[in-house]
């Protein structure tokens, strides 16, 4: 059985809240964003440690400490840094040189499944990474840059939106990051820099109900999804 090291990136502050406390910290059903994706990762034979990326004005905090379930792995606490690329780099640093694959997730996606978390791990046997993602449904839209006028509509057929986790054989992942750290270069998710290097990365049909709390009204959503898991 390979091992897998899971990474959650949870350095953000959260300003598109509008909350003093960072969105991982906030609660619902009496317990933290945060605490809830962490404990959706446990019991998956599989996952040998989880290492939490936070903000460091957090690393030792109550909120923290609170966000951090029981667990018979090992759970690591590091700090990020300034930008998401960062963070994630800070924390390659610290995988199991055990580990065979990463699993690198939101740590503001608490409705993560545990069946895609095992697919995920699973297509790493066939490709060199997996990346869970739902296809788009609306039309899209290209606009000018004061985004008021439309310039063109955009073929959505083969359109998907990433989602995380998105799972990578490790000396992969890691070999991406040497490269744009070498290379000065900004992607806009993980998966992106390894697709630069020509490996291939497999889609992996996810949920709407994997989403990324931005706002509050995000939050009231995952409540609500959250309370009728437990109802």
């Amino acid at each position: 059985m390979e091992k897998v090291s899971v990474l959650i990136v949870a350095a953000g502050k959260g300003t598109r809240m509008k909350s003093e406390m960072p969105k991982q910290f906030l609660k619902i059903g009496g317990y933290s964003v945060l605490y809830h994706t962490v404990s959706r990762f446990l019991n998956i034979p599989e996952i040998v440690e989880i290492i939490i990326v936070g903000h460091p004005e957090y690393l030792n905090s109550r909120e923290m400490q609170n966000s951090i379930p029981a667990a018979e792995i090992p759970i690591h606490v590091l700090a990020g840094g300034a930008h998401r690329q960062e963070s994630v780099y800070n924390g390659l640093q610290k995988v199991s040189d055990e580990a065979d694959i990463v699993c690198i997730h939101d740590g503001v996606r608490p409705l993560i499944q545990t069946g895609l978390i095992r697919k995920s791990i699973e297509f790493c046997n066939k490709y060199d990474g997996a990346v869970i993602a739902v296809p788009v449904v609306d039309t899209l839209k290209k606009v000018e840059v004061d985004g008021q006028t439309v310039i063109q509509t955009l073929d959505r057929s083969n359109v998907w939106q990433a989602q995380t986790p998105q799972t990578f054989r490790k000396s992969i992942i890691e070999n991406a990051y040497r490269h744009i750290r070498k290379h000065e270069i900004q992607g806009t998710d993980d998966a992106q820099l390894v697709e630069n290097l020509g490996f291939r990365i497999a889609v992996i049909k996810g949920s709407k109900m994997n989403l990324k709390i931005t706002t509050p009204e995000d939050l009231q959503i995952a409540t609500f999804f959250l309370e009728e898991e437990t109802s």
